[in-house]
C-alpha cells in the first residue's frame, strides 16, 4: 500500500480537498488531508516542520511509500518536506503552486525533468 499526504495551501482549508479526495481509489493507496498549520497561533514555524515531517516519516515507516500532494502554499511545504527526506519521499506533486529556481532544479535532479519519478 502507499500513502498520499495531501497538504493544504496558507488558510489551511481542507474542507473541498477533503470532497476531492473522497473519489480516489484507495484500495490502491491510503489518503491522509492535513492542513499545515499556516494559521497557528500556537505553534513556531520550526514545530510546524517538524511536526510535518514526522508525520512523512511515520507514514514512511507504516506504507513504505509517500507521495506528497500541496495545494499552493502545501505545495512549497511538500517540495521543502522531499527535499529533507529525499529516501522517504516517491514522488511531489504540486497543485497551483509557485515552483522558482533553485526548487525547479532540484526537483528535476531527484524526480525527472518533468518532475514525476516513475519506478
Amino acid at each position: 500500500m502507499k500513502a498520499v499526504l495531501v497538504t493544504a495551501g496558507l488558510d489551511d482549508s481542507t474542507q473541498q480537498i477533503e470532497s476531492i479526495v473522497s473519489k480516489w481509489d484507495k484500495d490502491k493507496f491510503t489518503v491522509v488531508v492535513r492542513p499545515f498549520g499556516w494559521q497557528s497561533t500556537e505553534q513556531t514555524t520550526e514545530e510546524l516542520k517538524a511536526n510535518y515531517l514526522a508525520e512523512i516519516e511515520e507514514l514512511y515507516r507504516l506504507l513504505g511509500t509517500v507521495t506528497l500532494v500541496g495545494v499552493s502554499a502545501g505545495g512549497a511545504a511538500s517540495i521543502w518536506a522531499a527535499e529533507q527526506l529525499p529516501g522517504m519521499v516517491n514522488q511531489v506533486i504540486d497543485v497551483c503552486g509557485a515552483v522558482r529556481l533553485p526548487r525547479l532544479t532540484w526537483i528535476s535532479k531527484h524526480f525527472g525533468s518533468n518532475g514525476v519519478r516513475f519506478d
